[in-house]
């Protein structure tokens, strides 16, 4: 192993986990079971708790420590961790996008049923029993899945205007204090 910047530098993950799981060239059982308390301190972990709960002194621990590079392997087995960690939390992100995405597809598969819906009473000539504001909001929904869809122009696309006709007129639809209903 080489060592650089204070820190051990490996070929391999089985280097890595050689370095805190067993013990190193010379170190006795006693020490290294000394280590892995140390090592399983995590924030907690000073030379300071070693001592207390080994009953030796703690300059006797920090020697043990330099001699047999606890520092160095501590890091190495935190490095380990936290990189275990952040696979872990990609797959668990990888998840969770995953099952929006079939959640999503299950709703617009409901919504879609609702257009169909609406659709055939267009065509009978019913009424909607809708509100202006929500045929406003259906047409802006529309318009923002197919932006999401396609991705938009470069130059910011195009002005889409919708005009609401009321007896042959443009209706103002302009809404008063988030009220539902339209003023004339």
């Amino acid at each position: 192993m080489i060592k650089r910047a204070g820190a051990l530098a490996h070929d391999s993950s089985e280097d890595l986990d050689s370095e805190w799981s067993n013990p190193i060239t010379g170190e006795s059982s006693e020490a290294f079971s000394r280590f892995r308390e140390y090592r399983d301190l995590g924030a907690v972990r000073t030379f300071t708790n070693i001592a207390r709960t080994s009953n030796i002194s703690v300059s006797a621990v920090a020697q043990m420590a330099l001699k047999y590079h606890w520092r160095d392997r501590v890091w190495a087995y935190d490095y380990h961790n936290q990189r275990q960690a952040e696979v872990q939390l990609a797959r668990q992100r990888k998840e969770a996008r995953e099952t929006a995405i079939k959640l999503s597809m299950a709703m617009q598969s409901v919504a879609a049923y609702g257009l169909v819906e609406l659709q055939q009473k267009i065509k009978s000539g019913q009424a909607l029993d809708m509100s202006v504001s929500e045929l406003v909001a259906i047409a802006q929904l529309g318009q923002k899945l197919v932006d999401q869809g396609l991705g938009r122009e470069p130059d910011g696309g195009t002005l889409m205007k919708i005009t609401v006709m009321k007896d042959g007129e443009p209706y103002d639809f302009s809404m008063k204090n988030g009220e539902d209903e339209p003023v004339n």
